[in-house]
């Protein structure tokens, strides 16, 4: 992904097009594609216990979390490029043991007019939708209180920054995601969506990740972030366009595996019913005839 090259209209028509006939359906490669670097936040303000306590030079900065821990690189603030940005809800039970704590996912979907299928054969993973729930006493709502909803967003990354031990780096369109839940679901419908044009590509603009810190109820420092689009609008280059399409690559395949789990539990439900309603005969056909005695 080192071209710079800008790409033509009809390229850009072509990667729509193929976009397209994706989201209704095509098959895609069945790649097994590497997991994207998560975009994280170092939440840990102090360092040490009792005297030895000292502040954390990089609380509040962001990173690329990857497998390696040493390698990671904080950098005061982050630009992204958005190559796509899409829901999905996970059922996870955080009271399990490590390891089993995950319960459920449905497809990941761009538009809450779709039906979010999971893989045990539902829709939404059971949960009820927040119309349906308006009103409900909160202990009705806590049983769902487990299944959440989760803005993802797959963008490239750069930003200038330092390792643990003061080496400097440079990160440059380095692929990346974000999950958004909670109570920052909505910050990229409030600070992006609502400012990007009608017509505008999610590509087309960089948008500056900045630092907020505070203190909260309980007296401790928090640090989180919020989105700050730079309204200067950018060329499609041949590694944007290819990475576009390689991410809507990823989601298709996922969801088709999603979709496979899906048709599955429906099937297997149905012939557990079959085998309900067959012995439900049965036992009618026993008393049909009436009492022996």
């Amino acid at each position: 992904m080192n071209q710079v090259s800008t790409i033509t209209q009809s390229e850009l028509s072509n990667m729509n097009a193929v976009i397209g006939s994706r989201k209704k359906g095509s098959s895609s490669s069945g790649v097994d594609y590497p997991k994207l670097a998560k975009i994280a936040m170092d939440q840990t303000t102090m360092i040490g216990k009792g005297r030895d306590a000292e502040k954390n030079p990089f609380f509040g900065y962001f990173f690329l979390k990857t497998e390696d821990p040493e390698e990671y690189v904080y950098g005061e603030t982050m630009r992204i490029r958005v190559l796509n940005m899409v829901y999905q809800y996970v059922h996870t039970d955080f009271s399990r043991p490590e390891g089993s704590q995950f319960i459920n996912k449905t497809i990941q979907f761009e538009d809450f007019k779709q039906e979010p299928r999971d893989e045990l054969g539902g829709i939404r993973c059971g949960k009820p939708t927040t119309k349906e729930m308006d009103g409900w006493p909160q202990k009705d709502k806590d049983k769902y209180k487990d299944i959440k909803c989760t803005r993802i967003i797959r963008c490239l990354a750069s930003y200038t920054g330092k390792k643990k031990n003061g080496e400097e780096v440079e990160v440059k369109n380095h692929p990346a995601i974000i999950f958004h839940k909670g109570n920052h679901f909505n910050d990229f419908e409030k600070q992006v969506n609502r400012v990007f044009p009608a017509n505008a590509e999610w590509w087309d603009y960089e948008i500056e990740l900045v630092p907020n810190f505070g203190v909260g109820q309980s007296g401790n420092q928090y640090a989180n972030f919020t989105f700050k689009p730079i309204m200067k609008r950018l060329e499609t280059t041949k590694e944007v366009y290819d990475s576009v399409l390689i991410v809507e690559e990823m989601i298709q395949s996922a969801n088709e595996k999603v979709e496979a789990a899906y048709a599955a539990a429906i099937r297997a439900r149905e012939v557990d019913h079959a085998a309900l309603d067959a012995m439900d005969d049965s036992l009618a056909e026993d008393f049909d005839g009436g009492s022996t005695n």
